[in-house]
């Protein structure tokens, strides 16, 4: 059996039970809808596409509408195994535009739930796997590229493409008429899918959401590789709770002076944050629970100053942004999941640890066979903001996993012939924020999340700015002072377009966005990459 058949298949047979089922008790307009969806069914053939299945899901306790659900399989070349899921609200329901919503990490397997949420606000959805299984299976991860370039290639920008290309298509057949709009939004991986098809298929959408983008995916892997090492070497290791400690001290150098509330606890921001973690060094006689040893320090100093080419010095991705220590403690050392985003082993061979990977001539290799297919680093959107296209891009200041460097510095590199940036395009920086979503800020964007209040959902945003002609300039943050509590009053603070950035008027409620005001975002001096590490 070819592979994803199985999920395939029980896919398949809950379709047809739960299609049996209203078929049995099917009023008029639910019996039109179901020949309407089943006419799309098995067998059907749209470009290298073909459906495996298509049937109604009904409408679920939960407030899930019904809807028509496709499975399908794209083969853009022989070896191509593409998983598409496509879900069609009721007409009645449909909201006249079509979302594509972006995978995660290596992928290899559709994300459950990914197409709930937009189905719940009226669009009509699709997703995929991207061809990389068995990337979703344990202990798989990025080495499902080992030895397969083409999968590769479906991965980084064909499966996105293909999903696109179908979905279109259900979309006319089933309603009688093409989607007034095509959005796409999506977060790390689901973020370089964004800029990936801006990049390379700019009629594919009208508009875009690029979250923590893992578009400079060649060095930034390579940057997971140095981090594993770093923590590998004698006396480096660090716990959790020793992360915490340099943290802390960041905390308490920074917080209030960088923009932000006293009582703030994340940095506002963190690039202009000067705490080294040679501050936390051991002093003879202090209690080693309260500080770090020196071979500690001196591989945290690397971490900070960024992965670099052995032979020629040349900074081959960025170092690491104060404050997001706690998922840097994931990548450091052989952890799960460093271990998860190897990807040595594409140009690697079997016999040959991944420890024994050069930066110099190695990552060569990677980039001359791989880069092309995998890395989103064109910053010419020529194509895409001349058909009237529109960007919003959202990084968290406290992410671990890609810092927010990467992103300001392409974002600040796009451009477009004979059009001003700001006129397509705009970045909204997250303080407190982890990988999209999550730690101690006040924000998180995604189709799946219920439908927020104008002034701080992106994707009402990205709407009205495509439809409206109305952009965005600040974003509205909200979340509960004390999550825990349910009745808790809910703080508010906004997010400021790019070059701008919020800081506290320096009196009234901190915790209200009236208290902040935008003001020019203040950066301590940033070393860039080579620039054969920046494409």
């Amino acid at each position: 059996m070819k592979p994803g058949a199985w999920n395939i298949v029980s896919r398949l047979a809950l379709a047809l039970g739960a299609g049996f089922l209203l078929a049995a008790t099917a009023s008029p307009a639910a019996a039109q809808q179901a020949n309407a969806c089943e006419a799309l069914g098995a067998g059907t053939k749209f470009g290298d596409a073909t459906v495996v299945s298509a049937s109604v899901t009904p409408a679920s306790a939960d407030g899930l509408p019904s809807h028509c659900r496709i499975l399908a399989i794209a083969k853009p070349k022989p070896s191509s195994h593409i998983v598409i899921e496509v879900a069609l609200p009721q007409a009645e329901a449909w909201n006249g535009r079509l979302l594509g919503v972006g995978n995660g990490g290596s992928a290899g397997s559709i994300q459950p739930n990914a197409l709930a949420g937009g189905l719940r606000r009226g669009f009509a959805m699709v997703t995929t796997d991207m061809g990389s299984y068995p990337a979703a299976m344990p202990n798989v991860g990025f080495e499902f590229g080992n030895g397969r370039p083409e999968a590769l290639a479906d991965w980084g920008h064909r499966s996105t493409h293909a999903m696109t290309v179908l979905a279109k298509a259900l979309v006319a057949q089933y309603y009688g008429r093409p989607q007034e709009r095509a959005y796409f939004e999506g977060c790390s991986t689901g973020g370089s899918q964004a800029w990936m098809e801006a990049q390379r298929y700019p009629d594919d959408y009208d508009a875009i959401i690029v979250g923590a983008p893992a578009n400079n995916r060649t060095h930034l892997h390579t940057r997971f590789a140095a981090l594993r090492k770093l923590g590998m070497q004698p006396g480096a290791g660090l716990t959790a709770t020793q992360f915490k400690i340099f943290r802390a001290a960041a905390l308490k150098a920074c917080v209030g002076a960088d923009g932000g509330a006293p009582g703030d606890t994340f940095l506002t921001n963190p690039l202009q944050c000067g705490v080294k973690p040679r501050d936390v060094l051991c002093k003879p006689g202090q209690d080693s629970s309260t500080c770090l040893q020196d071979a500690q320090v001196k591989a945290l100093e690397a971490a900070y100053g960024g992965t670099r080419n052995p032979r020629t010095g040349e900074l081959i991705y960025y170092g690491e942004v104060i404050g997001s220590e706690a998922e840097l403690a994931y990548l450091w050392g052989d952890t799960p999941v460093a271990r998860n985003f190897n990807v040595t082993h594409w140009v690697l061979p079997a016999h040959r640890a991944s420890e024994s990977f050069d930066f110099d001539r190695d990552l060569d290799q990677l980039d001359k066979r791989f880069a092309a297919s995998v890395n989103a680093m064109n910053p010419d959107l020529s194509r895409f903001a001349a058909r009237g296209g529109k960007v919003i891009v959202y990084h968290g200041l406290q992410d671990g996993l890609i810092p927010a460097a990467d992103t300001i510095d392409f974002f600040q590199a796009v451009h477009a012939r004979g059009r001003d940036t700001h006129d397509f395009a705009r970045l909204f920086l997250v303080p407190g924020m982890g990988h999209c979503g999550g730690g101690m800020g006040v924000f998180g964007q995604s189709s799946i999340l219920a439908q927020g209040p104008a002034d701080s959902d992106l994707l009402v945003a990205l709407d009205r700015w495509s439809t409206q002609g109305l952009a965005p300039e600040v974003v509205i943050t909200r979340n509960a002072v004390d999550p825990a509590k349910p009745d808790a009053p809910i703080s508010s603070r906004p997010l400021c377009a790019f070059p701008l950035s919020a800081r506290y008027d320096g009196k009234g409620d901190a915790k209200q966005a009236s208290s902040y005001s935008c003001r020019p975002l203040s950066r301590a001096s940033v070393e860039h990459p080579a620039e054969r590490y920046f494409r």
